[in-house]
C-alpha cells in the first residue's frame, strides 16, 4: 500500500448508517460520518436498530439520542429484528 490512497467506495447513491443502543452509541462517530457524507453530497439515511431492546429510561433510548439528527433534517427510521 506504500502510503497511497485507496478508494473505499465509488458511485455511492445512499449512505445508510445503522445505530443501536448496544454496543454503546457514540454521537461523535456518527457526527464524523455525517460530516464526510455531507461534504461529498451523499444522501443519508439513519437507521435506529434494536429498538425492541431499549431501556425503560427514555433518556438512554436510541430514539432520544437520534432525535437531534431528525430535528436537523436527517431521514431517520427505526427497526428491530422482529419488524
Amino acid at each position: 500500500y506504500h502510503n497511497s490512497l485507496r478508494t473505499l467506495v465509488s458511485n455511492l447513491e445512499l449512505l445508510v448508517i445503522v445505530c443501536a443502543q448496544e454496543p454503546q452509541f457514540q454521537n461523535y462517530s456518527l457526527d464524523c460520518i455525517l460530516a464526510i457524507a455531507e461534504n461529498q453530497k451523499i444522501p443519508i439515511l439513519i437507521v435506529g436498530n434494536k429498538i425492541d431492546l431499549e431501556s425503560a429510561d427514555e433518556s438512554k433510548s436510541i430514539r432520544s439520542k437520534l432525535k437531534i439528527y431528525e430535528q436537523l433534517g436527517y431521514k431517520t427510521i427505526y427497526t428491530n429484528a422482529y419488524n
